[in-house]
């Protein structure tokens, strides 16, 4: 998501807030997303506080997961393919 660019090809920048899982995925994301108490450096989660978790029962791929951005701070974020054109369009 840090990679999107807008139409004139400017970086988004658009930062994730939420891991987006299957229920299958639960567990695994709550491990991936858990803080521990490090006895060394190498052993710190990076991903510890960075996400936050949504379960979505929608997904029929049991290993289905995204990441979606808050939609306080990034507006009208959209993938979208119009008229047979497989590029991403930015909406308003």
């Amino acid at each position: 998501m840090q990679r999107l660019k807008g139409p004139q090809g400017e970086p988004l920048a658009v930062r994730p807030r939420f891991l987006v899982v299957a229920p299958g995925l639960q567990v695994a994301a709550e491990q991936l997303l858990a803080t521990l108490a490090a006895t060394k450096a190498s052993d710190v989660n990076p991903f510890a506080g960075a996400l936050e978790l949504i379960v979505e029962p929608g997904p029929t791929d049991v290993t289905a997961w995204s990441l979606a951005a808050d939609p306080a701070l990034y507006d009208g974020l959209v993938l979208g393919f119009l008229d047979g054109q497989r590029t991403a369009q930015i909406k308003n």
